[in-house]
């Protein structure tokens, strides 16, 4: 099963033309509203406003985005594990610091994994608290593990999200809704997109020595995706399950 708008450059006429893109052609501004939603989300402080734009993102990254040690095989690209201990080794927020370094949330990213959990999103800013199923995200589980008890687990993962900007541009090669993605669970998948830092859940991710309800790796996600293709002859990840950290606690439902 591939889903994926790879190769197709959005956004307004004038960045198409410098992109030299060719494919989907957009009119100017035309996915910058989704339903009553801009681009700025529905926040007004300034923090705010500059998340929901990286959210709200619906260009593809061209090679020459993708961070260093993100799969694949163009000349900046490593293996499936390396991917893993790349975005792992990021930079993190965690209590009393929040000085790092977060500039890779300008990065492309691909990672290979297994979908282990498929949600629907919350009511968010970004999306200007709409509440219809068509304007908010779907969040994904993406696991080193299967199902392996100990790594498979909601702390074990990282999340990556579905944005309904690239939903609608998908429409044309179906939906890339909460049913339909549903039908990838327990597939090892290569997810692919751009990388956002949700530092909002810092005490909910293990690698930020979070205390409290840790469902999730890190606060690093892939955000929005881009791209999901299944894999037919799937990599071996347990080198992975050394590099990730250990919950505290147990892990409860998220609050969206």
């Amino acid at each position: 099963m591939k889903l994926n708008i790879k190769n197709i450059v959005v956004g307004s006429t004038a960045a198409i033309t410098a992109a030299g893109g060719v494919g989907l052609q957009l009119s100017a501004g035309s996915l910058d509203k989704d339903g009553m939603c801009t681009m700025n989300g529905g926040g007004t402080r300034p923090d705010d406003i500059a998340t929901s734009q990286l959210k709200n993102r619906y260009s593809t990254p061209h090679e020459d985005d993708f961070l260093p040690g993100s799969y694949g095989t163009g000349p900046n690209g490593g293996s499936a594990v390396d991917s893993w201990k790349t975005l792992l080794a990021l930079p993190v927020w965690t209590k009393g610091n929040k000085t790092a370094d977060l500039s890779a949330d300008q990065k492309g990213f691909r990672l290979r994994g297994y979908i282990t959990d498929v949600e629907e999103g919350g009511v968010e800013v970004c999306n200007c608290h709409q509440k219809e199923p068509e304007h908010r995200d779907v969040h994904i589980y993406i696991s080193a593990a299967k199902s392996d008890p100990k790594y498979a687990g909601k702390p074990y993962s990282v999340i990556v999200e579905v944005t309904p900007r690239i939903r609608r541009l998908l429409h044309h090669e179906g939906d890339w809704d909460y049913k339909s993605l549903q039908s990838l669970l327990g597939k090892q998948v290569d997810i692919e997109g751009w990388l956002f830092y949700d530092g909002e859940h810092w005490p909910n991710a293990v690698k930020e020595s979070g205390t409290s309800n840790l469902w999730r790796q890190t606060c690093w996600e892939i955000h929005p995706v881009v791209n999901i293709q299944a894999v037919n002859v799937e990599s071996d990840l347990s080198a992975v399950y050394p590099l990730l950290g250990s919950p505290t606690s147990s892990p409860k439902k998220p609050k969206s």
